[in-house]
């Protein structure tokens, strides 16, 4: 493990990471389940509102994992702002086919 990320266990289901680079720090909570699968990533995040920024919470859920290469991996998961006003969905992703380590890109 690199030695500018650390991580705190909240309860036994999450845990608090935080990066430290270049005299600055992130700090997010994953949440896993029993099995240990990441399930979701949560920070606060600023967001751009008509040229001024605010800092919300973000979400990135994990809803499903799938095999490739035999390698468990996510293979849908959004992005969420948590917003007072609601759930702001941004993003919905569907991973259908990976390759990793080819010789040029396709």
């Amino acid at each position: 493990m690199p030695k500018n990320i650390s991580f705190e266990p909240v309860d036994n289901n999450s845990a608090r990471v935080t990066l430290i680079d270049k005299g600055k720090s992130v700090t997010a909570t994953m949440f896993f389940e029993d099995e240990g699968k990441v399930i979701d990533f949560v920070a606060p995040r600023y967001r751009e509102i008509n040229g001024t920024y605010e800092l919300d919470t973000w979400s990135t859920p994990i809803t499903e994992y799938g095999e490739y290469e035999g390698l468990k991996l996510p293979v849908k998961a959004k992005a969420v702002w948590k917003l007072k006003e609601g759930d702001l969905e941004y993003i919905d992703v569907v991973i259908t086919d990976l390759a990793y380590n080819i010789p040029k890109p396709y």
